[in-house]
């Protein structure tokens, strides 16, 4: 900035950003016979094309030398705005959801039996099995996935009253396990200090 004045060459800086990132527009909106076109500068396409990979157009930051002023408030809540959609958008392609898994895990089967939808079918006997099989099929159904978790079988899915019983037998005997691991004391039990006798 030879020929800019003292007191313009803190600005001339911001002026030659201005330029260059403006330049496309400039060379399609002023006339050919306008002195910027004759500028060394414009005429140089090379040079213009390196210094625009240099500059560019952002709000302000704070770890910036200066600090603008009167800028509205509503700019940078735009520029925020804009910001975090740009992260949310981001965010929303980085996420993976398997669909198929997700609609099994919060549907249940239901069966038709006698005109009612059913959690289990007219055949269905819950089996003489360990504790430890009871309270898998408590947790997370028959292995087959012909039955879903017994937790949410109901009195009106069981066919008959022996089959409801043992319904009612599984739902006094479940609360036990999960109060067995505590002590007293509210205080959890290891593993090998878990015994049950059945």
């Amino acid at each position: 900035f030879d020929n800019l004045p003292p007191h313009l060459l803190r600005a001339g800086g911001f002026l030659l950003a201005s330029l260059v990132y403006h330049a496309e527009y400039l060379r399609t909106t002023l006339s050919e016979q306008h002195p910027l076109h004759r500028n060394a500068l414009f005429g140089n396409t090379r040079l213009v094309s390196q210094l625009q990979q240099k500059v560019v157009c952002r709000t302000a930051r704070p770890s910036d030398r200066i600090r603008p002023t009167g800028v509205p408030p509503h700019v940078h809540l735009m520029a925020s705005m804009e910001q975090q959609a740009a992260q949310l958008q981001q965010l929303s392609l980085s996420v993976n959801v398997d669909d198929n898994d997700g609609v099994q895990m919060a549907t249940q089967k239901l069966t038709l039996t006698i005109s009612r939808l059913t959690r289990a079918p007219a055949d269905f006997t819950i089996p003489s099995m360990s504790l430890r099989c009871a309270w898998e099929h408590w947790c997370c159904g028959d292995p087959s996935g012909r039955i879903g978790p017994y937790r949410f079988l109901q009195w009106q899915d069981l066919s008959t009253c022996g089959k409801r019983k043992t319904l009612s037998a599984y739902r006094c005997a479940i609360p036990k396990l999960y109060n067995s691991d505590v002590t007293p004391k509210n205080r959890q039990r290891r593993k090998d200090q878990l015994n049950w006798s059945t």
